[in-house]
């Protein structure tokens, strides 16, 4: 039994790949196929779609394949989507494997954090005071030489006051008080 033409296209252009691609358009079937089989295999109890997408994945296999068609020794295009499964396979093993070893660490370290009701805390001390007023004087100052419309919504932000409540202080939008709010604080970091 032959070869079909257009598997043995893919596979020269597969294992060219390896030094040029001259045509990225030859791929695009290979492309859309494998991004199909991925959608399909990343599932599971692992929970990888919170970490890796089908696109990631698939360009994760579309690596290896490059890498290792010239080990496929097969002849039809059903054995070529078998060979290209088992490495999708092979690549979410190895995602998996890669996510279960950096969950394990971030549970050692959150383990290790003591939780707050241990921390103790201590108490400024003099110095920190005097540099923490100094600080707010020279804040105070430069929040009232801003202009308006800035400063007064900067003013009621730092009274407590919700973008909402702001926005409907100012006659404007939540979104609008949001973004004057940052220009003001924007301005003031441009003045420190």
């Amino acid at each position: 039994m032959s070869m079909p033409n257009d598997l043995a296209k893919m596979l020269s252009i597969l294992r060219e790949a390896r030094t040029s691609l001259d045509d990225p358009a030859d791929l695009s079937v290979l492309l859309v196929r494998i991004h199909e089989m991925c959608s399909k295999k990343l599932t599971g109890p692992d929970n990888l779609r919170r970490v890796m997408d089908s696109q990631d994945l698939g360009q994760n296999v579309l690596l290896q394949l490059v890498q290792a068609a010239h080990l496929f020794k097969g002849d039809t295009w059903p054995q070529f989507w078998s060979f290209a499964s088992k490495i999708v396979d092979n690549q979410l093993v190895s995602a998996a494997r890669t996510h279960r070893s950096k969950k394990r660490d971030m549970d050692r370290i959150r383990a290790n954090q003591p939780d707050d009701a241990t921390v103790t805390r201590r108490e400024p001390g003099p110095f920190s005071i005097e540099a923490n007023a100094d600080d707010k004087k020279k804040m105070l100052k430069l929040v009232g030489e801003l202009r308006e419309p800035y400063k007064s919504a900067l003013e009621e932000r730092l009274a407590g006051n919700d973008y909402s409540v702001i926005g409907k202080n100012e006659g404007i939008s939540e979104e609008a008080a949001r973004k004057r709010v940052s220009r003001a604080l924007a301005l003031i970091k441009e003045q420190w």
